[in-house]
């Protein structure tokens, strides 16, 4: 083979596919015996030199490698704490920090490496990655200078990570598993008592070293350097799942100071800590299509090679030596940026191209990020699958596609600038238009803007990083000129940032687009490919040719999704111990019924991270009817994200007033965005097409006999909807409790009705037997959260629908609930892994 690693790149990534989806626990056992039968056969046809048999089975070898490597990295030891502790277990633990510590504004993370688990007076050596985040009380205990390498002994409740198991959700848990966490914990407050230092300087040296440099840059950098007010932060500790399945870091700064977001962003931009980051301040970057710049990647590798390059090629000191010095300095700073998966594919793939360099070889680009690529696989196996990896990539080999057409000739100064520019904007558009796919399929968005706002944000941020590095590195040895340099480089920053938040503010900054589309632009990318390398035509005809071909795919496509009858599809969201309902009318109107949200408090914003993506992954941009069944937080605080980045029609409320301060702002958001209220009771009837949607319940009589407010009156005067279907029906009851279910049945309002969503979380004070009777459903859906410190549903009300005959799913067990029907019959689905 001419140039083998392709095709061994090829087998390798073909096994673990395999592996991924079809597991094979056992076959570690045997994948030694395999590898060297196959090494002696592949040998075996070397010696009598039949060359092709050799390659076939050296191929095969690989292919059994990548299966091997994929089914060992998920294979944990018997002493792995997940296999050791139940959920919520109260542990002592001792070990290491691995990294360095997390530090936010309102709490600190550490990150531990597990050594012994104390239970009783027994010691057992353990193994495991646990991250622990601890909040910051001002009047408790600071929290310790935590550094890497510190041994600690910790008192804690550790949670086995879950997901909320949507379409179209972000999977947390294996995003945290892929680097080794299984298992997190938190602590309320700081105590020497549950976190204490065992002993410091552990560790592996050189890293500890290079993590000491990285504090103090941090340090310099800091936001905190300047005056800032007291920040906000929540005492106790929260959901384990929603603070696990998808959290963000947002704090909230009341006062800042005329540099502080500049910092900030520096701070993002050469180390990669996101921590003094305001949550506006990274959407803005994000509808920009700004945000790989303002993090960490592995462009910054790239500039800071070709940054080093240049400048000893510009002094004609190019050496052999110098070549090890840029790799040296690339591994360096990736360290110091946090040795993130990005930053280790473009050291090694800038690694291997400056070696290439270093032994006068033609360097080929493509070779060496196939090389990269493989390295990097064999390595870290599970990275194949991860968004990240994917996306370097493809928008690298589409970088290199376009380099040829950007190369710079000796030619005067006005022409290798215009071909500068020019060839920003073909590598950008290449890199977008290549990784469009991905980017439908993970985020289901697409930002038109960001090819233009990168032209003048590449060079931008290319003088950006190695001033801001310079600034650093002359902090430890001239302060003063370091405290010059970092001010001209926050200019540069400013600058920066206007053009973030002048782009994001555009209109149509975000195109929401549903995975559906993914089938026609591959499609389409194919046959443009096929007509510019297959025509013989001008530039100009071909072009015309590919744009009206993709506009004829696209149009049968949509004409097609017109055409097919569509059926009514409700989909049972899991949101965890709160509801969210989505119904999806044939008519392609969408009706929410509650938002989710929690009983007690969170950052996890159950609109941004769990309605708006499985909407979005649908393909949905406009809400015809957001319902409010009743005033309580798990039903209603999701709405507030769909509100500000959706199409709102009309919100429908109960009559029943509140005082409910969250909800009370809620409505004030909607009326200030002109959405219409609407506060329906029994008799309210709508139409949406053949959909009939009758509000049931609260009646004026039922209104006019409770006077008093509490959680009991609040649920029973909760929206009750009956969505009919031809013969089949949907009953919403909201949170109804067995008084207002009483009433009824007593007044006849109830009819069987086919699909019931459990009232109430399916909890004992609902779904009385005369209720059920009345109804007498085939199938029930309990919104019932996974792990939630209130009451979930109850095993006598479960035996109950099960002596009826009634079908029971539940979100907490079977994730989100879908159910399609013609108004004939129905299907069901499920999302979870019961």
């Amino acid at each position: 083979m001419k140039r083998p690693i392709y095709p061994l790149l090829v087998c390798y990534a073909f096994g673990l596919i395999v592996a991924y989806y079809f597991p094979f626990p056992r076959l570690s056992l045997y994948i030694p015996w395999i590898l060297l039968l196959l090494a002696l056969i592949s040998g075996g046809f070397l010696y009598i030199r039949r060359y092709r048999p050799a390659t076939i089975t050296l191929l095969l070898a690989f292919m059994v490698l990548g299966i091997s490597r994929y089914t060992l990295s998920q294979k944990l030891p018997a002493n792995h704490l997940i296999h050791l502790i139940q959920n919520h277990q109260l542990v002592t633990l001792e070990g290491r920090l691995y990294q360095p510590r997390e530090k936010f504004p309102d709490r600190d993370r550490l990150y531990l490496e597990a050594e012994i688990l104390e239970e009783g007076t027994s010691r057992q050596a353990v193994t495991g990655k646990i991250r622990i985040t601890v909040h910051k009380v001002p009047t408790l205990h600071d929290i310790p200078d935590f550094q890497y390498g510190d041994r600690l002994r910790v008192r804690i409740r550790l949670h086995i990570l879950v997901n909320y198991q949507n379409p179209g959700a972000f999977d947390y848990k294996t995003y945290l598993a892929r680097r080794g966490i299984y298992l997190t914990g938190s602590l309320s407050h700081y105590s020497p008592y549950l976190l204490r230092p065992l002993d410091t300087g552990s560790g592996f040296s050189l890293l500890r070293g290079i993590f000491h440099i990285r504090e103090q840059m941090m340090n310099f950098l800091n936001p905190s350097s300047e005056i800032r007010s007291e920040t906000r932060f929540s005492e106790g500790v929260e959901n384990p799942l929603e603070q696990e399945a998808g959290e963000e870091d947002q704090d909230s700064i009341e006062e800042k100071s005329p540099s502080e977001d500049e910092r900030g962003v520096l701070q993002a931009m050469i180390l990669g800590s996101k921590t003094s980051l305001t949550p506006e301040l990274q959407e803005n970057f994000r509808l920009s299509g700004l945000y790989h710049l303002l993090v960490v990647s592995g462009g910054n590798i790239g500039i800071l090679a070709g940054f080093l390059f240049m400048v000893f090629r510009f002094f004609r000191i190019l050496s052999r030596p110098l070549l090890l010095g840029v790799i040296g300095a690339v591994f360096v700073y990736a360290f110091l940026a946090g040795f993130e998966p990005p930053m280790i594919r473009a050291s090694l793939m800038t690694s291997i191209f400056l070696l290439a360099t270093l032994f006068d070889r033609n360097a080929d680009p493509f070779y060496s990020l196939a090389a990269s690529a493989l390295l990097l696989l064999l390595i870290d196996p599970v990275s194949l699958f991860e968004a990240s990896f994917q996306l370097t990539m493809v928008a690298t080999t589409a970088i290199l596609f376009a380099y040829p057409l950007i190369s710079i000739k000796k030619e005067n100064l006005w022409r290798k600038v215009r071909v500068f520019f020019v060839g920003i904007l073909l590598s950008t558009a290449f890199a977008e238009l290549s990784t469009a796919p991905l980017i439908i399929y993970y985020f289901n968005h697409l930002y038109p803007y960001g090819l233009l706002a990168n032209i003048p944000a590449l060079p931008l941020s290319g003088a950006i990083l190695p001033l801001g590095i310079l600034a650093c590195g002359m902090n430890f040895f001239v302060p003063t000129l370091a405290q010059f340099f970092l001010q001209l480089d926050l200019i540069l920053v400013r600058r920066f940032m206007d053009l973030s938040n002048f782009i994001a503010h555009l209109p149509y900054s975000e195109l929401p687009v549903s995975t559906r589309f993914l089938i026609p632009l591959l499609v389409s990318y194919l046959l443009v490919f096929g007509i510019f390398k297959g025509f013989k035509r001008p530039a100009g005809q071909k072009m015309i040719f590919a744009s009206g071909t993709i506009l004829l795919i696209f149009s049968a496509y949509t004409l097609i999704f017109w055409i097919i009858p569509t059926p009514l599809r409700v989909t049972f969201l899991d949101v965890g111990q709160g509801d969210s309902t989505v119904l999806e009318l044939p008519e392609d109107s969408t009706i929410l019924v509650d938002g989710g949200g929690s009983s007690y408090g969170s950052r996890f914003d159950v609109g941004r991270n769990i309605l708006a993506p499985y909407l979005w992954h649908q393909g949905i941009s406009r809400v015809d009817v957001l319902v409010i069944s009743h005033a309580h937080t798990d039903h209603f605080q999701g709405f507030r994200y769909l509100i500000e980045k959706f199409d709102i029609g009309t919100l429908w409320i109960s009559p029943w007033e509140s005082q409910n301060p969250l909800y009370e702002e809620l409505l004030r958001t909607a009326m200030t965005k002109g959405i219409p209220l609407l506060k329906v009771q029994r008799g309210h009837r709508q139409k949406f097409g053949e959909i009939d949607i009758q509000i049931l319940h609260p009646s004026p009589t039922y209104l006019q006999g409770t006077l008093h407010t509490s959680d009991h009156l609040t649920n029973n005067h909760s929206l009750v909807l009956k969505v009919t279907y031809g013969k089949i029906c949907f009953l919403f009851p909201g949170d109804i409790e067995q008084e207002a279910e009483e009433f009824l049945v007593r007044n006849g309002n109830l009819e069987p009705c086919t699909i019931l969503k459990a009232p109430h979380h399916g909890s004992a004070t609902s779904s009385s037997p005369e209720f059920l009777e009345a109804l007498q459903p085939s199938i029930a859906v309990i919104s019932s959260g996974k792990y939630s410190r209130f009451e979930s549903f109850s095993p006598l009300i479960l035996e109950r629908y099960q002596k009826a005959g009634i079908k029971v799913y539940r979100t907490d067990a079977d994730g989100a609930v879908q159910i399609q029907t013609d108004g004939v019959g129905v299907k069901v689905k499920t999302f979870g892994q019961r």
